[in-house]
């Protein structure tokens, strides 16, 4: 048997996979920095000292933020 685990923020009922990309998201914002392309990402991913990005997507026409998603690079 498995389970959910369930969390409540603003009132709203999410899982741990809302806190993960997806598929379309665009990505606006990693570690605090604007990403316009590819190359801005590597940069990101290439200076990371803790292998946890917070990112800021655009979802669905709104800006969601990701904390602390976890890389093994």
């Amino acid at each position: 048997m498995s389970s959910a685990l369930l969390y409540v923020v603003n009132g709203k009922v999410v899982t741990k996979y809302d806190y993960l990309l997806k598929v379309g998201d665009k990505i606006v914002n990693a570690n605090g920095r604007s990403v316009f392309t590819v190359y801005d990402l590597s940069y990101i991913f290439g200076s990371d000292e803790d292998g946890y990005i917070d990112f800021v997507v655009e979802r669905e026409g709104k800006e969601v933020a990701l904390d602390g998603v976890k890389f093994d690079l």
